[in-house]
């Protein structure tokens, strides 16, 4: 590895071998890599050949450095590391890093500056904080891909569509009648992702996501909120309309909804179904009608978890 890291001083410089040795050594020290220098690079790990490659990018002092593509096929944990590896050294060596990547929103937390292209075109160039205040669906998709990915599995729509069809409501009510909307809640959701684990949590929430569709008007547009939340917006509907539709929903959970979940050998996790209403209003924000529905939420039905009983088929 010592050879790999002075190859740059090597094949561009005139320096003696002394003076390469010794700059060799000095960024060997300066990331931390005081075991490879004699090492052949299949054994090295790959997160300490990542460093060794960044050792013989900075072994001539550069201004700027290309990382393309640097997470690409790792694991979460090697990901983050390679992330933070970055940031930490950008800044203690003082170049400017550019990074060609595909893990979004990942790269986003170690940026400064952030370009969005796609077929060739530049689609948005600008901090991370003005990538947020952005609304355009096109980009909206890069940002929330995983987001995305999670709602058409749950058959949820995006939180997107939501606000834009919340808006759209508050200015046709006039036209096309009162709009209402429902807050739907899983209180004990957290628990279940915590305990169970991500997909147990997903599965409840797809099997209420349809439930949902099939009680209230096919109109309805029902969106994931939050991670806990789900907000229904039902058009040509009072209050006191979506009030029965919620004791439809009511009566179809008469019962504990039981979830056998597979592999799963932990405590019982119970969790709580809560929905209220209120009606669509002109003069106020979609943040403001969901907190209000919030505060008119009743329980629907209690969620049980629990992995399979002895004998029983999950």
């Amino acid at each position: 590895m010592f050879e790999n890291i002075a190859l740059p001083l090597r094949e561009r410089t005139r320096l003696p071998s002394s003076e390469i040795k010794a700059q060799v050594m000095d960024k060997i020290e300066q990331l931390e890599l005081m075991e490879v220098p004699y090492k052949y690079p299949t054994q090295l790990s790959g997160g300490m050949q990542k460093r060794v490659a960044l050792a013989r990018a900075l072994i001539n002092n550069p201004k700027i450095v290309l990382f393309d593509e640097p997470t690409t096929g790792l694991d979460p944990i090697r990901k983050n590391a390679v992330l933070t590896m970055i940031a930490h050294y950008q800044q203690q060596f003082n170049f400017s890093a550019v990074l060609v990547s595909h893990d979004i929103p990942d790269v986003f937390y170690i940026s400064d500056r952030i370009a969005i292209i796609d077929d060739a075109k530049i689609l948005f160039q600008g901090t991370p904080t003005e990538l947020e205040q952005i609304d355009q669906p096109v980009i909206n998709q890069f940002i929330h891909s995983l987001d995305l990915l999670k709602e058409d599995l749950t058959g949820l729509t995006n939180r997107h569509t939501l606000e834009q069809a919340f808006t759209k409501a508050q200015m046709s009510q006039q036209v096309s009648g009162p709009f209402s909307l429902i807050s739907l809640t899983i209180l004990g959701l957290a628990a279940i992702t915590s305990h169970i684990g991500a997909i147990a949590a997903h599965h409840v929430l797809e099997n209420f996501a349809h439930a949902w569709q099939g009680a209230i008007s096919s109109q309805t547009i029902i969106a994931r909120y939050d991670e806990l939340t789900a907000v229904a917006l039902v058009p040509a509907a009072e209050v006191r309309q979506v009030e029965g539709m919620l004791q439809a929903l009511s009566n179809m959970s008469q019962t504990a909804q039981h979830f056998t979940i597979p592999g799963y050998g932990g405590d019982d996790i119970t969790a709580t179904l809560l929905a209220g209403a209120v009606p669509v209003r002109a003069s106020d924000s979609l943040e403001q009608h969901v907190a209000d529905a919030r505060n008119q939420q009743t329980p629907l039905t209690t969620i049980i978890c629990s992995g399979p009983r002895p004998g029983s088929i999950s």
